[in-house]
């Protein structure tokens, strides 16, 4: 008797359920667009540019680094560690060199002047130079 019972329930509970959809399903057409709209790769690299500051050696050497803050770093690559995307390699900035962790599908070259935008990394290389992760590399 008990088992009827639950299965009883359960089906008054799945009809209900998809009643409930049939009723979203038409009050809101498949056609209909999402209501928010998603800003795109490039209005996202955009204000990335816009919101980077240039980044300070200094202040990103501290003992408690500012994580996540949005960093621009100019200067030339002297090694690539690790080619391609999720590579890194060492920026020579004029205030100090930088591990950059490559999230970019940008090919990184020795010598090659680039300018990266990206966020503070969580934590420094092996030898405490300061690290950035770059979303954005321009050559």
């Amino acid at each position: 008797m008990k088992k009827w019972i639950a299965a009883a329930s359960a089906a008054i509970v799945l009809s209900a359920c998809s009643a409930e959809e049939e009723m979203v399903q038409s009050t809101f057409s498949e056609g209909t667009e999402s209501i928010i709209e998603e800003p795109s790769e490039e209005e996202l690299a955009e204000q990335m540019k816009e919101e980077a500051v240039p980044a300070k050696f200094t202040e990103l050497t501290a003992d408690e680094p500012p994580v996540g803050k949005k960093v621009a770093a100019t200067g030339r690559v002297t090694e690539v560690i690790e080619p391609g995307l999720t590579g890194s390699f060492f920026l020579q900035a004029s205030d100090g060199t930088y591990v950059i962790m490559n999230a970019t599908q940008t090919e990184i070259e020795i010598n090659e002047s680039v300018t990266v935008y990206g966020t503070v990394a969580v934590e420094k290389a092996k030898d405490g130079t300061p690290a950035i992760n770059a979303v954005i590399i321009e050559k």
